[in-house]
C-alpha cells in the first residue's frame, strides 16, 4: 500500500514495507542462517566422529550413508558461510565470471546429493525390512558405497548445466 502525497511539484512515496524490511532480513534471514551454520557445523562434526568410532555403526551401510550426508552438508554450510562473508565484504575479492556459477553448482550438487542419499537410505531400509535374507549378504556396505558414488556422479552430471556458459546471466 502506498501513501502518495502531492504538493505542487513534489511527490513523496511512503512505502510502509521499507521500515520492516531490515528487521525481517535480520530476524528472518541472518540470525537463523548463522544459527543453522553454527549448529549444523557442530552436529555434523559430532556425527562424523560418532560414525567413525562407534562399534555398532563403524562398517555398516548406514554409517556410510550418514557420513556422506554429514560431509555433503558440511561442504554446503562452508560454501554458504564463505559467500555470506563475501556478501558483507569481510573478504575483499574481485568476482570473476566463474564464481557465481560455481557457487550455484556446489550448492545445487550438495543439496541434491543430500536429498538423494536420504532417499537411497530409505529405500535400502525398506529392502532390509521387505527382503531380509537377500540383503543380509551385503555385510560390509559395498552396495552403499557404490550407490553413494553413483549418486555423486549423477548429481554432478545433472547439475553441470549450471556451469554452461550463458546459463547464469548477471541481472
Amino acid at each position: 500500500m502506498f501513501n502518495i502525497t502531492s504538493s505542487f511539484n513534489k511527490t513523496i512515496y511512503n512505502n510502509w514495507c521499507i521500515s520492516l524490511t531490515s528487521s525481517v532480513y535480520l530476524y528472518g534471514h541472518l540470525i537463523p542462517g548463522i544459527a543453522l551454520f553454527i549448529f549444523g557445523l557442530t552436529f555434523n562434526l559430532i556425527a562424523l566422529y560418532y560414525f567413525a568410532t562407534s562399534r555398532n555403526f563403524r562398517r555398516s551401510a548406514y554409517s556410510y550413508y550418514f557420513s556422506a550426508i554429514a560431509v555433503v552438508d558440511f561442504v554446503r554450510l562452508t560454501v554458504w558461510c564463505l559467500f555470506f562473508l563475501l556478501d558483507f565484504k569481510i573478504f575483499k575479492l574481485n568476482f570473476r565470471t566463474f564464481e557465481c556459477p560455481s557457487q550455484l553448482f556446489i550448492e545445487s550438487v550438495a543439496s541434491s546429493i543430500s536429498a538423494w542419499l536420504a532417499v537411497s537410505l530409505t529405500v535400502e531400509r525398506c529392502l532390509v525390512i521387505y527382503k531380509p535374507l537377500q540383503t543380509l549378504t551385503d555385510t560390509r556396505g559395498k552396495r552403499a558405497l557404490r550407490l553413494i558414488f553413483c549418486v555423486v556422479l549423477a548429481s554432478c552430471f545433472v547439475n553441470s548445466l549450471i556451469l554452461q556458459p550463458g546459463f547464469y546471466v548477471k541481472r
